[in-house]
């Protein structure tokens, strides 16, 4: 696959992925992630087709394979509605809408995890998830997905090497400190900078991030919705 993670924060795409890995995207970095998505594109052609999702969710096939075999009496390969049970919705089973279910359609529809991955990702309805799709999908999850002040300051401001990080992340030219440039807001520059010297060193950042934190917060929350998106995230930082 396309490297995706070149493009797009590791959070995004564990935010997506966890979606089908729950218990190991947590632990994954961009890099893992990429790698799994390169192992899961076993013919190598920058897609993943509905079957290499399918081998890649480790979904069992066999009995639902069968359940398919036997719904499909003429056997033609796919399910027509004449040949679905009473009850059974052709629009949950049909993902690409031609009319008829094949065995990936078939296998897909009865895993929730699987439907919503290719429902929100094969945007074209092709039998494929492309490098495209899934870095627009990611984009887009990036820009709608906010999280609050609290959860914010728990995973960075309370946490030294999470604070260190970002400390990092403000000082963009790596001089070392944080001038009133880089810093995000204003109105709290000179509660950090204890000393006065124009420049936040490491240890004013390390020691004020109580005071400052829920200003700087608020100063980047363009819309007041007590949340902080990726896209205002961004604009912070320019």
């Amino acid at each position: 696959m396309t490297r995706i993670s070149t493009l797009l924060t590791g959070t995004a795409l564990l935010a997506l992925l966890a979606g089908w890995t729950p218990a190991i995207a947590e632990k994954m970095s961009a890099q893992q992630v990429q790698a799994r998505l390169e192992q899961m594109d076993v013919d190598k052609d920058q897609r993943l087709s509905y079957q290499e999702i399918i081998d890649g969710y480790g979904a069992k096939q066999s009995g639902r394979l069968k359940y398919f075999q036997k719904l499909d009496k003429d056997g033609s390969g796919a399910i027509e509605p004449a040949e679905l049970p009473k009850g059974r919705k052709m629009e949950k089973l049909d993902i690409n809408k031609n009319g008829a279910v094949n065995k990936e359609e078939f296998l897909i529809a009865h895993s929730t995890r699987m439907r919503e991955f290719v429902m929100e990702t094969d945007t074209d309805r092709d039998g494929f998830v492309t490098s495209d799709e899934l870095g627009k999908k990611v984009m887009a999850m990036a820009e709608n997905a906010s999280t609050s002040y609290e959860e914010i300051a728990n995973a960075y401001m309370a946490n030294p090497g999470r604070r260190q990080k970002l400390f990092r992340k403000l000082d963009r030219d790596d001089s070392g400190s944080i001038d009133a440039k880089e810093w995000p807001d204003a109105n709290t520059f000179g509660a950090a900078d204890q000393d006065g010297n124009g420049q936040i060193g490491n240890d004013e950042f390390m020691n004020a991030h109580a005071k400052v934190s829920q200003a700087l917060l608020e100063s980047l929350d363009s819309n007041r919705d007590g949340k902080i998106s990726g896209l205002e995230f961004r604009k912070a930082r320019g």
